[in-house]
């Protein structure tokens, strides 16, 4: 017969097997595995291809097919400017065409600078969103005592239409057609900090709805929010998700209301940074983002998974490279990461089919001078793995 001694050991190994296979079930991959298969390559480079030094990758790149089958890619700058090519090994600068903003002083006409940042299909055309930026700041409308570069920054998320089929994207006719995410309080210049929606991903399409992941600083702490529209009416109906459901707009400033709308935060133990690139892969959805963390082997791209768009799994270390976002001294580093699929069926590649890349924008500063020396490249990515 066992003794009491006996039975508390047995008792807890029995407990540390168990917490064990349980750590190990929660720490395994979900979804598909992805990591680099080769080495960096140069896209654009803007010492040498730039139309004008304003010409830089200021955003993720995104592509799109065009009806004659050539590819249209931009990494956008306020100008928007694009890269064509009959294939993504053969794109260069089109230094004709560009969309920007009436650089308007009034915040509130919401045409000041904006940056294409997604691609969406509607019938038989494109629409594309933008990140629209209203620097109090920069148009000394700032009353904030010491006032930085990012106070009195007052961003929204709007919609632009093509003109035929030229590459030049502009606001639809009706003004309430370019809402994406507006925010519901206007521009304060007493108020001292980033206010608004301001970056995007790329535009997924499922179930016949488009998505996308907006980053957002309203009263809370920053986050992504998941919006949706419906692919046969995008224009001004996207709707956020909340408390369970794609239920809140923000279409600009609500005077009826002395409550302040937020949208629900996305996973963010999981994704605690920007979602600048979503793509399927198989029965999944994989999202890139930067991450900075105490180690600079730990420190660059990271990619997490979902099956819903709404849940995400930990982080995974995709890519080593030092961000410029917080950090010091002077070398190359990079941003703005994107997932692109070159043998994607998906017109806008929003799905993985084969040759994914990793796309970045690479900021030469080893001279310690800042400033606009940027390129855009890639590294070829393997998919190992995919567990259904």
């Amino acid at each position: 017969m066992p003794t009491v001694r006996t039975q508390l050991l047995a008792a807890t190994v029995s407990i540390l097997v168990l917490l064990t296979a349980t750590i190990a079930v929660a720490g395994s991959p979900d979804g598909p595995t992805i990591r680099p298969a080769g080495s960096e390559e140069v896209v654009f480079q803007w010492s040498t291809q730039r139309c004008s030094d304003n010409f830089i990758p200021d955003s993720p790149a995104r592509a799109f097919r065009r009806r004659d089958n050539s590819i249209a890619l931009i990494a956008a700058h306020y100008n928007n400017q694009f890269l064509v090519g009959s294939s993504f090994t053969n794109l260069r600068p089109d230094c004709l065409v560009s969309s920007f903003g009436s650089e308007s002083k009034d915040a509130a006409t919401l045409d000041t600078r904006y940056w294409i940042q997604a691609f969406v299909p509607s019938n038989e055309t494109v629409i594309a969103l933008a990140s629209h930026e209203f620097s109090g700041y920069r148009h000394h409308q700032c009353q904030v005592k010491s006032a930085k570069t990012d106070s009195c920054w007052f961003s929204s998320i709007l919609a632009l239409v093509p003109e035929d089929e030229s590459l030049h994207f502009d606001f639809p006719r009706d003004p309430k057609a370019k809402s994406v995410a507006i925010p519901p309080r206007g521009y304060d210049a007493n108020r001292g900090k980033r206010y608004g929606f301001f970056t995007t991903s790329n535009a997924i399409v499922k179930d016949g709805f488009a998505y996308v992941f907006i980053w957002t600083a309203l009263d809370s702490k920053p986050h992504n929010c998941l919006f949706r529209a419906p692919l046969n009416n995008v224009l001004g109906n996207w709707l956020s998700y909340r408390n369970g459901s794609f239920s809140q707009p923000f279409i600009g400033e609500d005077n009826e209301t002395s409550e302040t709308p937020e949208c629900d935060a996305i996973s963010p133990g999981n994704v605690p940074g920007q979602i600048r690139s979503v793509i399927s892969i198989g029965n999944n959805w994989v999202a890139v983002f930067m991450r900075r963390t105490t180690s600079p082997d730990t420190t660059g791209v990271y990619y997490s998974t979902s099956t819903d768009l709404i849940h995400w799994s930990s982080p995974r270390h995709l890519l080593k490279v030092q961000p410029w976002s917080g950090g010091t001294g002077c070398g190359i580093f990079y941003e703005y990461p994107s997932l692109i699929d070159h043998d994607s069926t998906s017109r806008f590649f929003d799905s993985a089919n084969g040759k994914l890349y990793l796309y970045l924008t690479r900021a030469n500063w080893t001279d310690c001078s800042g400033g606009l020396n940027r390129d855009l490249v890639r590294v070829p990515l393997q998919i190992l793995e995919e567990n259904r």
